[in-house]
């Protein structure tokens, strides 16, 4: 191999190392993104799940809710009011939470294939420059 082949794969080679060290920092901002988002449904879930008994209370009864409204009150928030408040917490929070925490593990997969591929060029690039002072040296 002479000096100007061993320049242009080592031209080469630093761009896709550049291009490969884009992508990594691209995935590693979005998984930060990701965690922090994570962390943040996570409080909500639980401020959602601490203020479920205004789901169920105050109890509707003929005493404290005057005549045949209380029973339709009472219904409608049997039948309505608290399966659609854990509908939101058990399917639709939940269930973004998994989505999230599955994008984070495909991201921490992502990020460390292209850190190895980082190292194996960075040991090429070394190697390509160990060659071309070789040449340099006998010339």
């Amino acid at each position: 191999m002479d000096v100007f082949t061993i320049n242009a794969e080592l031209s080469r080679l630093q761009h896709r190392i550049y291009l490969n060290n884009i992508d990594l920092q691209t995935k590693q901002e979005y998984l930060e993104r990701l965690k922090r988002t994570l962390n943040s449904i996570d409080s909500k879930l639980g401020d959602f799940r601490g203020n479920n008994q205004l789901c169920t209370k105050p109890e509707c009864s003929r005493s404290t809710f005057f005549g045949n409204n209380a029973d339709t009150v009472e219904g409608l928030r049997d039948s309505d009011i608290v399966p659609s408040y854990k509908d939101i917490a058990d399917n639709q929070l939940y269930g973004k939470t998994d989505q999230i925490q599955s994008k984070i593990r495909e991201l921490e997969g992502d990020i460390s294939a292209l850190n190895s591929s980082n190292n194996t060029m960075e040991s090429s690039r070394r190697t390509l420059i160990d060659r071309r002072n070789e040449i340099g040296r006998s010339s």
